[in-house]
């Protein structure tokens, strides 16, 4: 029936291959007419069979299966990295994303009006990254310096955690914010000091230079919610609307503890030919943009810093949802760079209020290949049958090879896949015996999964990650012995004292060091003549303030 209503224009029935050029392809159609088993996962199985790395933004979450099958067919199962799932691979999406980007992806959220609330938010949120981020960068800056010199010495014990989506939202309030700039004000002050080392090698002195450069451009901005009250009343209401806001915008960030790891290792992963499945429903559609817009642009810069890089096909299913303004497929960049985007969608209308009819005009100029299912929106494609497409290029019919499933299969692959990653034996107190966990979108922050049993019965399980709880209770453990007053008091004791002592050497020693400056800078003050006198005086002035300032 197909043939007969294709005609003369049938292409004939290989299937809907992209090839191998770079050159984006977009897939049109309605629900039920074969964009997933026609075209999908078809492209998905040519591409690791070519040996790229592939990245898939599943929004329904029934793609994960499939993609593992075809992964085991061609033996590279090992290589699936989940993320969504509490068993799935964490990271830290914050992490070396430069301010710019931040603000990129925050206007991204805004389809419609941007709005002075929006605006202040955004301003918060970048000043939020950057100070907590040079509070990170200034310790390790200072352990550098501390392997050189030892009376140089850091401010804390341990390197301030770098800035997440948690960690922000943890912040927005108002004491977390007056403690934030205290430890900026302190921090600030003794890179000043520290600058002051006649010893500091020109390498050091410049990175401190830089940090305090940097810092100054938002000091001004932090100080104004750091002086806040804690109720929101007169002319500080706007300020704590403004971190209200901001809380309500990043929510699914904040919330989202896959993103809120350390690092941000995906471009490690791509190039070590990784198969990565993002589970988009479960990290929200404004993370899910992000997390997209990160990967654009280290795939887009990376012949920059790589002499071989490696293929990279990226799948959108749903690609309205993922797809941002200012961040789409451009033809010249795909090739250099040997990455490609194949995205579907039901209809170009949900890419037009996503991202405007401008831009998605734009978009299809970058797009060679542009294939349609049954439609109602393209006149020619609206009474297709299913698996039937048309090329939207030169107008020909076609009728794509679907691939199909047993059930049975998918299951005996999910199962090996989770064996392999010994997900039981790390995220549950109980045996695999033959069953399998699905990530559960709406319970997942709640830790729960479902549990399917060989005999195909399903439950509710509570997961988590039991090295993670070692960790914090072997730390917790710690804590308690130290403070303990009735274990081994004598030998803490000497430790404290030997501790004590060195931590008063080293003050000693960088005090000395200070002080000798500051004794050279008054002598080159007395040198002044005497028709300097009032400069001399300031100067004087100045000393005398130092003078104070030091222990």
């Amino acid at each position: 029936m197909a043939v007969g209503f294709l005609g003369g224009n049938f292409e004939g029935n290989d299937g809907i291959l992209v090839p191998l050029d770079f050159k984006n392809s977009i897939c049109f159609g309605q629900t039920g007419s074969g964009k997933t088993t026609g075209y999908i996962l078809p492209n998905i199985q040519s591409r690791l069979h070519s040996g790229h790395s592939v990245v898939i933004f599943d929004y329904k979450g029934n793609l994960h299966a499939h993609v593992k099958k075809l992964a085991n067919e061609c033996g590279r199962l090992g290589d699936v990295v989940e993320i969504g799932p509490i068993w799935g691979h964490r990271f830290n999406l914050l992490f070396n994303i430069a301010i710019k980007d931040i603000e990129k992806w925050y206007r991204s959220l805004f389809t419609g009006k941007y709005d002075y609330w929006d605006i202040s938010a955004c301003s918060l949120l970048k000043t939020l990254y950057a100070a907590q981020r040079f509070l990170y960068e200034s310790h390790g800056i200072l352990e550098k310096i501390h392997s050189y010199y030892d009376y140089i010495e850091p401010l804390d014990k341990e390197r301030p955690i770098y800035p997440t989506f948690a960690w922000i939202g943890e912040t927005l309030n108002v004491t977390s914010m007056r403690a934030l700039m205290e430890k900026f004000r302190v921090t600030h002050q003794y890179l000043s000091l520290t600058l002051e080392v006649e010893e500091l090698r020109n390498e050091d002195k410049n990175a401190l230079l830089c940090l305090i450069e940097e810092s100054e451009r938002f000091n001004a901005f932090l100080s104004r919610y750091a002086k806040l009250k804690e109720e929101d009343s007169g002319d500080e209401t706007g300020n704590h609307g403004v971190m209200s806001c901001l809380l309500n915008t990043i929510q699914d960030g904040i919330e989202c503890n896959v993103i809120n790891g350390e690092g941000f290792d995906l471009p490690e992963l791509i190039e070590q030919q990784k198969i990565i499945i993002i589970y988009a429903d479960t990290l929200g559609q404004s993370i899910a943009r992000l997390l997209n817009q990160r990967i654009f642009a280290f795939l887009a810069r990376r012949t920059i810093f790589l002499k071989e890089i490696q293929p990279v096909s990226i799948f959108i299913d749903e690609a309205h949802r993922v797809l941002a303004p200012r961040c789409l497929p451009e033809v010249s960049l795909c090739r250099e760079n040997c990455f490609e985007y194949l995205m579907s969608v039901q209809d170009r209308i949900l890419l037009e209020n996503t991202l405007g009819e401008h831009d998605v005009e734009e978009m299809m100029v970058n797009i060679a290949h542009q294939i349609s299912f049954r439609n109602d929106s393209i006149a020619t494609c609206s009474s297709l049958e299913p698996f039937c497409y048309r090329n939207l290029q030169n107008a020909r019919f076609g009728k794509a090879n679907p691939i199909f499933f047993d059930k049975h299969e998918l299951t005996m692959v999910v199962c090996a896949h989770q064996q392999l990653l010994c997900v039981f034996e790390r995220f549950t107190d109980m045996p695999q015996n033959g069953g399998y966990l699905v990530h559960d979108v709406e319970k997942s922050n709640d830790s729960i999964a479902i549990f399917v049993d060989s005999d195909g019965v399903a439950r509710d399980l509570r997961v988590y990650d039991k090295h993670n709880l070692l960790t914090k209770w072997q730390n917790r453990s710690l804590h308690r012995t130290n403070e303990s007053s009735d274990t081994n008091v004598d030998s803490r004791s000497k430790l404290q004292t030997t501790q004590t002592h060195q931590s008063q050497e080293s003050i000693d020693n960088f005090s000395q060091t200070i002080n000798k400056k500051l004794e050279e800078f008054r002598v080159q003050i007395l040198q002044i003549q005497d028709r300097d006198k009032h400069v001399q005086d300031e100067l004087e002035r100045i000393y005398a303030l130092l003078k104070r300032l030091l222990p």
